[in-house]
């Protein structure tokens, strides 16, 4: 913005893929045509430091802690704000490290960017001061579906910040119940992208030259949109391709079938 100085943010990406196209996602909120914020490196210690945390591993926490601390002391102005996985199910905790500014869960990220320009302004607060997070994503009371996170696709069309490989998410949340497994806490229940509005996003890419196309979610594999399956995705983002490589991530083996078999070697 011409006259006004760019405040600088950041951002660092724990865990998956999934992560990553939303931490690019979040990053290109920032870096619209207002032109208010500068792309900075989180060692740098930026104005906003945002945390993409995962849940996955006992060591979500520590590595969080030890991420602000790292931040803080290049810039003890920071502000930091921690969001993904581990904000979602376990907000109270992740509220109570030292130097936390803002705790954002995975029902409120893609608004991320206004509720931390709100929080500088004074225009809002959270349930306690700094948490925009509903917590961990159970069951309700007679109810045999988890709920389902709130616009997870809200993202739009995203493409690499900072490196040249795209995530393409097509899915989020998780229906099965595997006991070891916290996500659906994290995440809610299963839901897919439209295939019209993954189709324009994969011709987007194309066109600007993006080499490799890593198709994400929780459960990629289960992708369902009326009547169309995953399958049928992936066959019709091959035949948009000319230029892009196409690359699955994470799929389950039960959702390995010689159709999908037959497809991997185009």
């Amino acid at each position: 913005m011409p006259g006004t100085e760019q405040k600088t943010v950041g951002i660092h990406t724990l865990g998956c893929r999934l992560n990553q196209f939303e931490s690019d996602g979040i990053i290109a909120r920032f870096l619209d045509e207002e032109q208010k914020y500068r792309l900075a490196n989180l060692d740098s210690g930026p104005d906003i430091a945002i945390i993409n945390t995962c849940t996955v591993t006992d060591q979500a926490e520590s590595r969080s802690r030890a991420l602000v601390r790292k931040i803080l002391r290049k810039n003890p102005s920071s502000k930091i704000v921690i969001t993904g996985c581990y904000a979602q199910t376990d907000p109270e905790r992740v509220a109570a490290i030292p130097g936390v500014f803002a705790v954002v869960g995975n029902d409120r990220k893609t608004g991320l960017k206004s509720i931390v320009e709100d929080l500088e302004n004074g225009q809002l607060y959270g349930e306690k001061d700094k948490v925009f997070s509903a917590g961990g994503l159970d069951r309700r009371s007679g109810e045999s579906k988890r709920p389902v996170l709130e616009n997870p696709f809200a993202y739009g069309d995203v493409f690499p910040v900072g490196h040249s490989r795209a995530y393409l998410k097509i899915q989020d949340g998780c229906d099965r119940r595997c006991s070891y497994c916290k996500i659906p806490r994290a995440r809610g229940g299963g839901v897919s992208r439209s295939f019209d509005e993954i189709l324009d996003h994969v011709r987007s890419l194309n066109d600007r030259g993006v080499p490799e196309i890593v198709i994400t979610g929780v459960n990629p594999g289960w992708y369902r949109e009326n009547g169309r399956s995953f399958n049928q995705l992936i066959y019709a983002i091959l035949r948009e391709l000319d230029y892009s490589r196409l690359r699955l991530s994470s799929i389950e083996p039960c959702d390995v079938d010689e159709e999908l078999a037959e497809l991997s070697l185009h």
